[in-house]
């Protein structure tokens, strides 16, 4: 008591200075006086203090401001009143005291997404206990800051939409990208196409996440698959002279792992994909998309699941577009994903990437195009 006593002696000077000196000293005080006895003290003492403390931080300036925001984040029950004041004003003012708080009511939070947006946005998705209804306004908004929060935010309750439209928002966000994929809760379809978009380095981690489908999984992507339209959409067709040539070869024997390789070798890709199908059960509008994901990881899983050897694996990997430019780090790690993931999980993988591609594949290359154009 004798620290309070000694503050309410100096409140006398303090109400009478009018100079900006005078009115943070003042403020200063009074919020050391409410955070002495904050965490016992009545709604209506609560209340009042905030009425108080919101009339004070509107007369002082923005460094006055802003430590009186930071000071806030140490206790769980401030004012309201206070804090719609804070909330309102600039993002750095804004950031600390909801972030943590826990007075400020939902559709106060909701109210300042309507009404402020962008940069609050990151304020409020950074906050814990939030609710699907306010993700879901943080998420309409794409703001690209607040959806990075929300995906680092691990309290948030993120929703199968909500991992859809941050799926799609990622592909040219890379701080994005490494969020969704640190996620517990991110589903194992949302990953498989996800590594499609991340960079090299992420792309393991993509996969390790898409090796977790499950037989639900894979019901869910084929609902997905058809909810988009990929699977009822005609696969791209083989041209007639590639089916024929695919045909012949396998009358005579010849069809097998060592022609695919010397086809992609010679840059016979009509013929490849028509005898790709032949071995692995693969259209051309699946098997591109495998072929053509970055970091090789998707080519191993279908050569594994293939039965292929390593070293038709390898050569095929050397040989496409991406080979060349493929560090000793990362053929190392392909070779070590061919050769200890086990086949009948590369199967299942295969079978959810074939429906969720679908006949979609050429809109999967779209936006890999755009994601590769961005950079």
């Amino acid at each position: 008591m004798t620290g309070i006593a000694a503050k309410l002696t100096h409140l006398p000077a303090l109400l009478r200075d009018r100079s900006p000196h005078g009115r943070r000293a003042l403020l200063h005080c009074v919020t050391d006086l409410y955070m002495s006895g904050a965490h016992s003290c009545t709604d209506t003492v609560r209340d009042g203090f905030g009425l108080l403390l919101a009339d004070l931080a509107r007369r002082v300036d923005a460094t006055a401001r802003a430590e009186l925001a930071t000071r806030l984040e140490t206790i769980p029950n401030a004012p309201p009143a206070l804090l719609k004041v804070l909330l309102a004003d600039r993002p750095a003012i804004a950031a600390p005291a909801p972030a943590s708080n826990l007075t400020l009511s939902e559709a106060e939070l909701a109210a300042t997404l309507s009404r402020r947006g962008g940069a609050h946005a990151v304020v409020v998705a950074s906050r814990r206990g939030l609710s699907a209804a306010l993700v879901r306004k943080i998420v309409a908004q794409r703001h690209s800051s607040a959806l990075e929060a929300l995906a680092e935010n691990a309290d948030a309750p993120l929703q199968r939409a909500d991992f859809d439209a941050l799926m799609h928002a990622a592909t040219t966000h890379p701080r994005l990208q490494r969020a969704l994929i640190a996620r517990t809760d991110l589903p194992a379809d949302v990953a498989l196409r996800l590594l499609w978009h991340v960079s090299t380095p992420l792309a393991g981690q993509a996969l390790q996440r898409a090796l977790t489908v499950t037989p639900d999984t894979l019901a869910l992507a084929m609902e997905i698959a058809t909810a988009q339209g990929f699977a009822d959409t005609p696969p791209h067709a083989h041209p007639p002279a590639a089916l024929h040539y695919a045909d012949a070869k396998q009358a005579r024997g010849e069809l097998g792992e060592a022609l695919l390789v010397r086809l992609v070798q010679d840059g016979e890709m009509d013929r490849f994909y028509a005898c790709l199908e032949q071995l692995a059960s693969v259209t051309r509008t699946v098997a591109t998309c495998l072929m053509d994901e970055p970091s090789g990881y998707a080519l191993a899983i279908l050569c594994k699941a293939a039965g292929f050897d390593r070293s038709t694996f390898l050569a095929l990997a050397h040989s496409w577009r991406a080979g060349a430019q493929r560090s000793t780090e990362q053929t190392y790690a392909l070779m070590m994903v061919f050769k200890t993931i086990d086949r009948t999980r590369a199967e299942r993988l295969l079978e959810c990437w074939k429906t969720v591609f679908g006949g979609g594949g050429a809109r999967i290359l779209r936006t890999q195009h755009a994601y590769r154009q961005a950079g």
